[in-house]
């Protein structure tokens, strides 16, 4: 099943004159009224929709971009997605994560001792509000996950961003995704960490990153222990947006497994 992409604009000056084609230069039509126009597709079925006007003076592409696809992606002002100079939408398939979904119950009874990752997607730092995890797919494209463990600390600020829990997972799935279509050898996701008195604002996304973990068998560092006051206090009481100290050092311990392990040094 693939899911069709509607494009809505409201041009200043008026509707008339506008067309659109695809990647081919195929035409595709265009529907609306005087002050609005709307193009529906397929994003897997076309590399890119323009929207143009007849003369060509005003033009408006949108890349659709897959795994594997996206070098060159960044975020703009408003913190939207691009491709170079054009808008950016994440295409990905939806039948691989249902079929993927079969095995679910093979991934619980396989449990193989962690393994260290070379690469890590660290977390971003952005205003507090804002998603972080856009910026993380974005610095990721500058990383090189060929024939490496690749750790991905998903970011607590995420919890705070307003997102709506689907499009949280499918921006999550095409990480991991294009994290595998580049050759990763396997994806480790560290889930937000957050205080325990926000547990049931961060628990939305961890449900979600535990059905992408299912579904791209991946594994899951569980952050809830990190979440008592003892972490968060920056004074009796009072507690600090991020980790402390103590929290500081309790998330490296957790996370040591997955950390490359020293190289011997030969001996003299």
């Amino acid at each position: 099943m693939q899911e069709e992409l509607s494009l809505a604009l409201r041009p200043a000056g008026g509707t008339a004159g506008w067309s659109a084609v695809d990647a081919a230069g195929a035409a595709i039509s265009l529907h609306g009224d005087q002050q609005t126009l709307t193009v529906a597709f397929t994003p897997l079925d076309k590399g890119e929709v323009r929207v143009v006007l007849a003369n060509g003076e005003r033009r408006l592409a949108i890349a659709c971009v897959r795994p594997g696809e996206g070098t060159g992606l960044t975020l703009d002002a408003q913190g939207r997605l691009h491709r170079g100079a054009d808008l950016a939408v994440l295409a990905l398939p939806r039948l691989e994560a249902q079929a993927d979904r079969r095995w679910a119950v093979l991934t619980l009874l396989e449990r193989p001792p962690p393994q260290p990752c070379t690469v890590t997607v660290s977390e971003p730092q952005v205003a507090w509000g804002e998603p972080a995890l856009l910026a993380q797919l974005c610095a990721s494209q500058l990383l090189q996950p060929r024939d490496a463990g690749v750790l991905v600390r998903l970011s607590g600020a995420d919890r705070m961003a307003g997102w709506k829990q689907r499009e949280y997972r499918q921006v999550l799935a095409w990480l991991v995704a294009d994290l595998l279509a580049r050759g990763a050898l396997r994806v480790v996701l560290v889930e937000p960490v957050a205080p325990a008195v926000e547990a049931a604002v961060v628990q939305p996304l961890r449900s979600q990153i535990a059905d992408i973990a299912r579904t791209y068998h991946c594994r899951v560092v569980e952050t809830a222990a990190l979440g008592k006051d003892a972490d968060w206090e920056v004074a009796a009481g009072v507690l600090g947006s991020s980790l402390n100290a103590v929290g500081q050092a309790a998330l490296r311990e957790l996370l040591q497994p997955f950390q490359p392990q020293p190289q011997p040094q030969p001996q003299p």
